[in-house]
Parts: C-alpha cells; structure tokens; sequence
C-alpha cells in the first residue's frame, strides 16, 4: 500500500506560479499606456500615418489590458482619450479611436487565445472580427450620413461611387487583414514588457 508521501515522489514538481502585479505595477502600466495612447492621437492631427499611429495606440490599450487588467484598461482607455480631447481638437482620429480602436483593443484583449495558427480559433475570431467591423462600419456610415461628420476621407462618396454593400464588404476584409497584423505586433510587444 503506498502513501501520500511515496506518491509526492512520482509528481513532478509544480512550475512556480508568478505573483499577481501590484496595483501600484497595474496603475503604472496602465498610466503609461494612455499616454503613448493620447501621444499617437495627438499626432494623428500632425503626421500622414493615421491608421498605423491609431493601430499603435490600440497595440497600447491592448497592452493596458493584458498587463492591467480589464479595469486598469478600461482607464487606460478614458484617460487617453480624455487627453486627447483636452490637447487637441475632435479630429477624426478622435472619432475613429472612439469608435473602432478602442473598441477593437478591448475585443482582441477578450479573444487573446483565440490564434490565427489554429483553424477552429481562425474561423472564430475572423467571424467575431467581420461582425465587428460590420457593425462599426453601419456606425460610421449613419454618423457620416446623419451627422455630415467627415472622416479624414469622404465615406459618403465612396459609398456613392462604389456602393455601399461593397465597401461594406471591403472594409470587413481589410479588418481581418488588420486584426492578423495586430494580433502579431501585439503579441510580439506584450512579450517584451515583463
């Protein structure tokens, strides 16, 4: 008959657990992150790089995320955008950041384990991505439309030259596209921050 102290022998020792971050180490990440943020905002209004200085500061939110928390996130995200507020103007960058990126940062933080290596994982997160990017584009077309917002290109006429559905279309793909390189830029930067 064998014991509980034979049976320790046969178990292999259990890897160290990592200790959960102060929320003094939380609020600093997170702090950090919506300044970056608010700084690629802001200069949205000054460089061409629009989408990728956009695309950077949602690499930050998601950052904020995976190292924070989702509260610690969620004021990251405020706080930025409040920052970017105060300094500037409401720019389109403002508006795209209101309503797809930092939306976005928190939905690629919720499907973190979903990977585009896995052909289960690729269909789910593809399919939450094109409903995603549907969805932000029946919001950014109404605002275009209804409140006669221009943003930083003319939604309104390309939807009248190409047709709505297709540019509807276009935009789901090219935010696929979009969510594989951030997934992997991501990924790649959250490894570097201990």
């Amino acid at each position: 008959m064998t014991t509980d102290a034979d049976n320790k022998d046969d178990k292999k020792p259990a890897a160290p657990k990592k200790p959960p971050a102060s929320p003094t180490r939380r609020l600093a990440v997170a702090a950090v992150s919506a300044a970056l943020a608010a700084v690629m905002i802001v200069l949205t209004n000054v460089l061409p790089l629009r989408v990728t200085l956009l695309m950077f500061a949602a690499v930050c939110y998601y950052i904020a995320f995976e190292k924070s928390g989702t509260v610690y996130g969620l004021l990251s995200i405020a706080a930025s955008v409040l920052i970017a507020f105060f300094t500037g103007q409401i720019s389109s960058a403002f508006i795209l950041t209101c309503i797809i990126f930092a939306p976005y940062s928190f939905l690629a933080y919720l499907m973190r384990n979903l990977y585009y290596t896995r052909r289960a994982h690729l269909a789910v997160r593809a399919a939450v991505v094109a409903v995603f990017a549907a969805l932000v584009f029946a919001a950014l077309y109404l605002l275009v439309n209804a409140a006669a917002v221009t943003i930083a290109f003319d939604l309104a006429s390309l939807a009248s030259r190409l047709g709505a559905v297709p540019l509807a279309v276009l935009f789901i793909i090219l935010s696929v596209v979009f969510d594989v390189v951030f997934t992997q830029v991501a990924i790649r930067l959250s490894k570097l921050i201990k």
